[in-house]
């Protein structure tokens, strides 16, 4: 009896062993897939086509464009002084809710170009602003002017430039700008 068991015992051994394996074979895979995923991610995500017919240029290239999270760098901007002055030319109205984000890239020389303007309403869906609160908001973002300049070392002391992407969000409430962040 006692060889019987076993002999069952080392067939279910065996076979527990090629299902361990195969399991643990399956889960490398798909952690590489997510590994992968995550970097093709990190260079693509929100990636949209720059107007190269603007003029403006880059420093270095595309992909190596930094986040500006990365550089712990904060545009001083007054806040109350730009939502004043955008205040002067919307009227209130109930209807208008939502928030005007305009997200570009500043170069390592401080100018700041490729521009891309991205509407939601006050829950989180696509709407269209009326033209005038774009064209003022993108206007005031146009003429900012005091973007800071990086430079990066590589391994051998080689100074490299630093683009970076940055953004401002208005959020609009009855008309009106009522918050700008960052």
């Amino acid at each position: 009896m006692f060889v019987i068991y076993t002999h069952i015992f080392m067939c279910f051994y065996k076979k527990l062993r090629y299902l361990v394996f195969i399991v643990l074979y399956l889960g490398s895979l798909n952690l590489f897939a997510q590994e992968n995923a995550t970097i093709i991610e990190h260079f693509g995500a929100g990636e949209y086509p720059f107007d190269t017919t603007s003029g403006f240029k880059i420093c270095g290239k595309k992909e190596s464009i930094y986040q500006y999270y990365s550089l712990r760098y904060k545009y001083p901007l007054n806040v109350d002084s730009c939502a004043k002055t955008l205040n002067k030319f919307f009227k209130y109205d109930p209807q208008i809710n939502g928030i005007i984000t305009i997200r570009f890239v500043v170069n390592c020389h401080g100018n700041s170009g490729f521009f891309h303007l991205y509407e939601i309403d006050d829950k989180y869906q696509k709407r269209e602003f009326p033209e005038n609160y774009k064209v003022h908001i993108l206007e005031l973002v146009k003429g900012l002017k005091k973007w800071e300049k990086f430079v990066g070392k590589k391994q051998d002391g080689t100074i490299i430039p630093i683009d970076y992407y940055t953004y401002f969000s208005f959020r609009i409430l009855n008309g009106q700008v009522n918050e700008i962040i960052p």
